[in-house]
């Protein structure tokens, strides 16, 4: 079975939340109805506020071992990140460190990284001048 994960910094304002990575899970889970979505918040600043507010967030480890407990065996990881820096790096090795129990774990670079993702980006910006 193919799941998705989607991993994000995370923030602890709940209107900034539910605006973004609230906004791309949903989106996410219209899109693939029949695969399971999961969230992951890289931040352990940020997955403190949220407990301390009454909300859970996972890591990247236990979101990827709950999929794992679930039968997920195919894993797309797809991070929220902008550029290539140092949590990337953590969600890099993160997914490198759990990727055991699935036969397949695929890592989507972040949005800057490559040619099509610059392009794409500078459309989004030049279409809004």
């Amino acid at each position: 079975m193919q799941g998705v994960l989607i991993a994000s910094f995370g923030t602890s304002h709940r209107d900034s939340r539910e605006k973004t990575y609230g906004a791309m899970l949903q989106e996410a889970r219209e899109r693939w109805p029949h695969l399971p979505v999961r969230e992951a918040v890289t931040s352990g600043i940020i997955r403190g506020k949220l407990a301390r507010e009454g909300m859970a967030a996972l890591d990247v480890p236990s979101a990827l071992g709950q999929m794992a407990a679930e039968g997920v065996t195919q894993v797309m990881v797809l991070p929220t990140f902008v550029i290539d820096g140092r949590e990337y790096g953590r969600l890099l090795e993160d997914c490198r460190k759990t990727a055991a129990p699935f036969e397949g774990l695929t890592l989507a670079p972040p949005l800057l990284n490559s040619p099509a993702g610059l392009e794409a980006a500078a459309k989004v910006v030049l279409d809004r001048q």
